[in-house]
């Protein structure tokens, strides 16, 4: 009897420590990364429980046209297709303008780039954030681009939106 309960323990354990383990939401789907990036962080349940992200540096200069290329290449390659969206999706380089609040199209550093891509069942999202910006411990960050490849799984903004003011109403 005592050694059916060790036995029962040790599954029980077993099983705590298997679902405690984070599994890749996405398995079939690896994000790209450039092939020079430097400082490469792969995560899941990041940015957001259920997504998976990768995030890292790579020199090149603005406004990163390789990079961008590289990215439209990829996504396209694995059937995602581009879903253009304001904020999050715009596939253009903009900087915040804070006396209209808005965010504009530039030319200039330091901004940042965003394009989404959805899969054609419309099941998957990835997004792509790329940030040219100062930040700690990086030197020539004018050269040096931050970039963020996420996946989570796709839904409709609009539509949430849509339903939220409906409930605010």
């Amino acid at each position: 009897m005592k050694k059916t309960f060790i036995h029962a323990k040790t599954i029980i354990l077993i099983l705590l420590l298997i679902g405690c383990g984070k599994s890749d939401p996405f398995p079939s789907v690896k994000l790209p990364i450039y092939p020079s990036a430097i400082n490469v962080h792969q995560a899941i349940d990041s940015p957001a429980k259920g997504a998976k992200s990768v995030v890292y540096d790579v020199s090149m200069n603005f406004p990163a046209k390789e990079l961008t290329d590289f990215y439209n290449k990829e996504m396209g390659a694995m059937g995602f297709i581009p879903l253009p969206e304001k904020g999050i999706g715009t596939f253009k380089w903009e900087y915040f303008n804070r006396r209209s609040g808005n965010w504009e199209e530039t030319t200039k550093v330091p901004e940042r780039y965003t394009a989404t891509w959805v899969n054609k069942e419309k099941t998957q999202r990835v997004w792509l954030y790329i940030a040219y910006e100062p930040r700690r411990n990086i030197k020539n960050w004018e050269n040096t681009p931050m970039v963020s490849c996420n996946m989570a799984k796709y839904f409709d903004m609009e539509m949430d939106k849509k339903q939220l003011d409906k409930m605010i109403k």
